[in-house]
C-alpha cells in the first residue's frame, strides 16, 4: 500500500510540472505583450544589421490615410545577409493603422516573421482608444451582419441607458469584419459594436478600432532565430477567416540592429591559374607563431573559403594537392581589425612528370593494374589453353591498364579515382584479352 502511494504522488508531482511548463509556454498566434527591451552594455557596439527607410503599404484595400494608397501586396519580404553572430537583437519600425489586438483576436493578426519563424505579433502593440459602454451576447451577431435592429436588441439597449428608436438602423463597417456602426437618426446617436474575446463590445461614436496615428515599435529578438549568412524577415498581412480580405498598415524605418559577437570575417578563394583548386586547407596561426588558431579544412568545389576571427594579426597558410598538380602558396599575413578581410591565394599550374607518373602512375596503379592483367591472363588461357600466350596477355594487359589509367585522368575523362579504375579495366579487357583470344582459340578436345 505505501509503495502504490509513494508512486501516486511521484506521478502526480511530473503531472504538475509537465503542467506547469506546457502552460507557461504560449500557444503560437497569441498576442503576447511586448517584451521588456534587452539592456545594452555597451551603446559603441551596437550595429545597424538592416534598414530599410521606404513606406510599404501592406493589405488589399485603398486607403486615404495612408501615404500609399495603393497596397502593395500581403507580404513584406527581405534577405539580409550575416557574417557574425549578434547578441541582444532588437527589430524596430513605425507603422500606423493597425487593428489592435483586441479587434476580433482570432483574425486580422499582422505577424512578423525571422527566417519563417513567427517573433510577434504587430497587433500587439496597439491598444483600442476608448472604453467600452457596455457588451452583449454574440447571439446577436447574426442579426447584426443581416442589418436587423431587432426587438432583443433594442431591450438591451435600453437596459442599458441607451434606448433606440424605430429608425435605428445597421451599417457594416467597410473592409472589415466583426465592426458595426448603429446609427439612430431619430435620436442623433451612434454606437460602434465590435465582437472581441467572444462578446460583443457597444463603444461611442468617437471609438475606432484603428490607432490614432504612427507608433513606434521595438521588438526584442532571440539570437539563435538569427545565423552566419542569409537571412529572411517577413511582414505579412492578417486576414479574415476566410481569406477574402486583409488588415490594411502602413510602416516605414524599418531596422535591425545588434552587439557584434563572434568577430570578423575572413574569406577567400583558392586557385591554380584561373581554376578554383578542391580540395585544399586553410590555416590560420597568430602571427609569428605555431599557435593554431583556426581552420577550413577543406575549400568547397568553386575554391572558396570562410573563417570567423576575433580582432588581431594572422600568418594564412593553405595546403592544396590535386592528382596532377603541385602547386605552392606563400604565407600571407593579415590584420583583422572592426573589418571582414578578403584573402585569395592564386599559384601558377603546372605538372610534376616525375613524381606524377610515378606516385600516381605507379604506386597507387599498380595493384589495381595487375588485377587487370590477371585478368586478362585468366580469359586467354581459359580460351587457348597456351600458357605463354596468357603470360603475354598478362603482361600487355598491365602496361596497358596503367597507362589508361593515366590518360583517362590526365585528359580529365573522369572525375573519380574508382570509375577510372573500372573503365580503365574495361577498356584493357577489350583491347587485349578479345584479340589474342580470338587470333589464337583452338578448339579444346
Amino acid at each position: 500500500m505505501k509503495n502504490k502511494t509513494a508512486y501516486f504522488l511521484l506521478g502526480l508531482a511530473v503531472l504538475s510540472i509537465f503542467q506547469a511548463v506546457v502552460i507557461a509556454q504560449p500557444a503560437k498566434g497569441q498576442c503576447i505583450e511586448p517584451a521588456q527591451q534587452q539592456e545594452r552594455t555597451s551603446t559603441a557596439a551596437i550595429e545597424t544589421i538592416i534598414t530599410d527607410n521606404s513606406y510599404h503599404h501592406l493589405g488589399n484595400d485603398f486607403k486615404e490615410e495612408l501615404t500609399l494608397k495603393e497596397p502593395e501586396g500581403v507580404i513584406y519580404s527581405k534577405t539580409f545577409l550575416l557574417d557574425s553572430e549578434f547578441d541582444a537583437p532588437e527589430l524596430g519600425l513605425m507603422a500606423n493603422s493597425v487593428s489592435p489586438y483586441e479587434i476580433n483576436a482570432t483574425e486580422y493578426m499582422d505577424r512578423i516573421y525571422i527566417n519563417d519563424v513567427e517573433v510577434a505579433l504587430l497587433n500587439c502593440y496597439f491598444k483600442p482608444p476608448s472604453v467600452s459602454l457596455f457588451y452583449m451576447d454574440t447571439k446577436l451577431e447574426e442579426d447584426l451582419n443581416k442589418g436587423i435592429v431587432p426587438e432583443n436588441l433594442k431591450s438591451v439597449f435600453k437596459t442599458n441607458g441607451f434606448p433606440l428608436s424605430n429608425d435605428a438602423f445597421i451599417i457594416p463597417s467597410k473592409g472589415k469584419e466583426n465592426i458595426w456602426t448603429i446609427s439612430d437618426p431619430s435620436s442623433s446617436q451612434k454606437f460602434i459594436i465590435s465582437k472581441e474575446g467572444g462578446k460583443l463590445n457597444v463603444y461611442p461614436p468617437a471609438y475606432s478600432p484603428e490607432p490614432p496615428g504612427p507608433a513606434e515599435v521595438d521588438i526584442s529578438l532571440d539570437p539563435g532565430l538569427l545565423k552566419i549568412g542569409n537571412n529572411t524577415i517577413k511582414i505579412t498581412s492578417g486576414s479574415n477567416r476566410d481569406g477574402s480580405n486583409y488588415d490594411d498598415f502602413g510602416f516605414s524605418q524599418l531596422t535591425l540592429k545588434g552587439i557584434r559577437k563572434t568577430g570578423w570575417v575572413l574569406s577567400g578563394k583558392v586557385q591554380v591559374g584561373d581554376e578554383p583548386i578542391f580540395p585544399a586547407k586553410v590555416y590560420v596561426y597568430r602571427h609569428g607563431t605555431d599557435e593554431l588558431i583556426s581552420s577550413f579544412e577543406t575549400t568547397r568545389p568553386n575554391g572558396l573559403y570562410s573563417l570567423v576571427l576575433p580582432k588581431g594579426e594572422y600568418d594564412v597558410k593553405v595546403e592544396a594537392w590535386s592528382e596532377f598538380s603541385n602547386p605552392q602558396y606563400d604565407t600571407k599575413t593579415i590584420v583583422i581589425n572592426n573589418s571582414n578581410v578578403t584573402l585569395d591565394f592564386k599559384a601558377s599550374k603546372f605538372i610534376a612528370l616525375l613524381p606524377t607518373i610515378f606516385g600516381l602512375g605507379i604506386i597507387p596503379f599498380l595493384i589495381p593494374s595487375i588485377m587487370a592483367g590477371f585478368i586478362v591472363a585468366l580469359s586467354v588461357y581459359v580460351f587457348t589453353k597456351k600458357r605463354n600466350i596468357a603470360v603475354l596477355g598478362f603482361v600487355s594487359g598491365t602496361v596497358s591498364n596503367c597507362i589508361i589509367i593515366l590518360l583517362m585522368i590526365i585528359g580529365g575523362l573522369v572525375d573519380t579515382v574508382t570509375l577510372s579504375l573500372l573503365l580503365s579495366a574495361a577498356i584493357t579487357f577489350i583491347l587485349n584479352a578479345v584479340p589474342i583470344i580470338l587470333l589464337n582459340r583452338r578448339k579444346v578436345s
